[in-house]
């Protein structure tokens, strides 16, 4: 017997059931939802399953996985941002978009319309590319 940590010796796709199949060194199995999550509850459901050691990555800049970090930060809810922009953004620069001062470029599109805040700012979790 080893000491080594549960790892993820398999995983497999299962597209239309939304979830993806995972077998692990220390035998058990689990079948973990894909797919967009809204809440840190949502993420940490499932994940109770994967073992504590399993990289977690996200996307890289331009293609490939890269490590993840997390921060806690209170940002503010915007409608009517390009699609380029999160709808995220820290209050202050959501106030400079609301007055037509931000970087997002929403002023120069064709018929523009102010982007406009959703309900308060909020404390978020966010989860970034290491290295931005």
């Amino acid at each position: 017997m080893t000491d080594d940590p549960p790892h993820i010796i398999e995983a497999v796709p299962v597209d239309e059931a939304g979830l993806t199949w995972i077998r692990c060194s220390d035998e058990s199995t689990a079948e973990i939802p894909t797919g967009p999550v809204s809440t840190v509850g949502e993420l940490l459901d499932p994940l109770q399953h994967v073992p504590r050691a399993t990289p977690l990555l996200t996307d890289g800049y331009e293609g490939g996985y890269t490590g993840a970090g997390v921060r806690v930060t209170e940002v503010q809810e915007l409608a009517g941002l390009p699609t380029h922009m999160g709808s995220f953004l820290l209050p202050a620069d959501a106030a400079a978009e609301v007055a037509g001062r931000g970087v997002s470029g929403w002023a120069q599109m064709q018929d523009p319309q102010r982007p406009a805040p959703v309900g308060d700012p909020v404390t978020a979790v966010v989860l970034y590319r290491q290295g931005r």
